[in-house]
């Protein structure tokens, strides 16, 4: 786990224990999902949604007008229904033909013009998701929607290291997300062990590069903001995070096979960039991971602050006509989550929880674009082709997901962004789909084509389930350790009854905590030796 100042330590602190917070600023998170409360409420957890079909949900964002659309004499040609419909009113052309009125239906629509507005989004759109996530589910929130309308700001991409305060931080998505991720670790940490690790990539031109690898460019400083180390292999962890300095690149540069380390679960598949030393993995369960990216240690907020400022000096950015600061790359956050059951809480909770790994995806996806309106050239305007390519690519599996009633070839392996976003569109997620748009009447066409996109998504059908499987390895050092803990107990015993009554008193015991143990590697299907 990474080491935070002492700052951001307290932070943590406050919201220990009940895992709520006192003061409740724009920002803050009312009632944090808690840890299973009892063996009871855990097994029907287990029971009601270890397995289940969900659909992908939307949630349409408008932001205000820009200064430079006001300068055009644009006008707000949207309207936001509460609490769910969009529509645009008829208008005619420069050639006479008249454009129909559109309204459209999602599960929320907001103005951005607010932290109040952020705030509902997030209660009521993308905290299901983290709850999903704490309980052993995959969750993805995903920002979609035309060069600068607002996606980045919306989900946070940007934001900086004050942004992540617990008590008046940014409520931009990222930064809320992680805020509300470890008040649960706080509160859950008496019922599990819990270990968070975060990697931050970028698909440029259809090839990945690792935000936090340390030959990437800066940007703006030529010095990393994290100390990071590769382990052999392919298989590349982080050391420790500091929140509080920058601290020296490490005397050797990473070096990391495209082809990746092996794992307890096998490769079928590997498709990656040599250049960059990572690749999109499809495990023998069929889960996708990016394999050869470096995972951060996460202890506290400063921790995911660093790897978003880390992330943020050298991710591929622009100005052109239409957006100062725009992202010429998609942008994925992926925090993955390991919860152990801790001896002491394990024989309450059933075995289908006591392990739980989760991983959350948060996307800004670099937006669709027109060269004749951004006025891009040479390689600004590659970067737009790539951007639009891939998007397209988006489009062509959400209508491949929803189009009639049997499941046709879905051209996942198309580009890069819908390979690595295929667990997140029709496989194992919890997916949001925030539809970023302009309220200009200028970009009516791009608002219209965004909201088809995202009334298609809201179709897609995710097989989520429970991720609660060990490897074999895991499972037996796991029981080991349940049986060493057991032990333990029957030792603390013996010396507490004394030597008049230790031969029955150890004798029942050992047979209880025998008992006990042979349940569990029973359960496990695994002999412990």
């Amino acid at each position: 786990m990474g080491a935070c100042s002492s700052k951001g330590t307290q932070a943590l602190q406050a919201v220990d224990g009940d895992c709520h917070i006192l003061v409740r600023p724009a920002g803050s998170i009312s009632s944090p999902i808690k840890s299973f409360g009892s063996a009871a409420d855990a097994a029907g957890f287990a029971a009601v949604v270890s397995e289940s079909e969900v659909a992908v949900k939307v949630a349409v964002v408008a932001r205000p007008l820009l200064p430079f659309e006001i300068e055009k004499g644009a006008a707000n040609h949207v309207q936001l229904l509460p609490p769910n419909k969009v529509a645009l009113p008829a208008r005619g052309s420069s050639t006479g033909v008249n454009d129909g009125a559109y309204e459209f239906q999602f599960n929320r629509a907001f103005h951005a013009a607010s932290s109040a507005a952020s705030a509902a989004l997030n209660e009521e759109m993308v905290r299901p998701v983290l709850d999903g996530f704490c309980k052993g589910f995959n969750g993805t929130v995903l920002a979609y929607g035309q060069t600068g309308s607002g996606k980045t700001y919306t989900m946070g991409t940007a934001a900086g290291r004050s942004d992540f305060s617990s008590r008046s931080g940014s409520t931009a998505v990222i930064p809320w997300a992680c805020r509300y991720v470890l008040q649960y670790v706080a509160a859950a940490r008496s019922k599990y062990d819990i270990s968070i690790k975060a990697s931050l990539v970028e698909i440029y031109n259809e090839t990945i590069q690792d935000l936090l690898s340390p030959n990437m460019t800066p940007s703006s400083s030529s010095t990393s903001l994290l100390g990071l180390r590769g382990t052999a292999g392919g298989s590349v962890a982080a050391a420790a995070v500091s929140g509080s300095s920058a601290l020296q690149q490490p005397s050797t540069p990473r070096s990391v096979s495209s082809e990746g380390g092996g794992s307890a679960f096998g490769s079928t598949l590997s498709e990656g960039s040599a250049a960059a030393g990572v690749s999109i993995r499809e495990t023998g369960k069929g889960e996708i991971v990016l394999e050869g990216a470096i995972e951060a240690a996460i202890s506290c907020l400063e921790d995911l602050a660093a790897v978003l400022e880390q992330g943020n000096a050298v991710r591929a950015t622009a100005s052109h006509k239409m957006n100062q600061s725009s992202s010429r790359s998609h942008a994925i956050l992926v925090i993955s989550m390991e919860q152990r059951a801790l001896p002491s809480a394990a024989r309450a909770l059933p075995a289908e929880l006591r392990y739980l790994r989760s991983k959350l995806h948060l996307v800004d996806l670099a937006g669709s674009e027109r060269a004749k309106e951004t006025g891009t050239t040479g390689a600004r305007f590659a970067e737009g082709v790539s951007i639009n390519r891939g998007l397209l690519e988006l489009g062509n599996v959400i209508n491949a997901l929803t189009e009639g009633t049997v499941r046709r070839h879905i051209p996942y392996r198309n580009s890069k962004l819908t390979r690595l976003l295929q667990d997140s569109l029709g496989g194992n997620s919890e997916t949001l789909f925030i539809a970023c748009i302009s309220p200009a009447d200028l970009n009516r066409d791009h608002s219209i084509s965004t909201l088809r996109y995202a009334s298609r998504a809201m179709a897609i059908k995710n097989s989520l389930k429970l991720n609660n499987q060990m490897s074999a390895e895991e499972e037996v050092a796991y029981l080991r350790q349940l049986v060493g803990e057991l032990q333990e107990e029957n030792d603390k015993l013996k010396r507490l009854l004394g030597p008049g009554s230790s031969t029955a008193a150890a004798a029942g015991s050992n047979t209880a905590a025998g008992g006990t143990a042979a349940a569990k590697a029973s359960k496990s299907r695994i002999s412990v030796t």
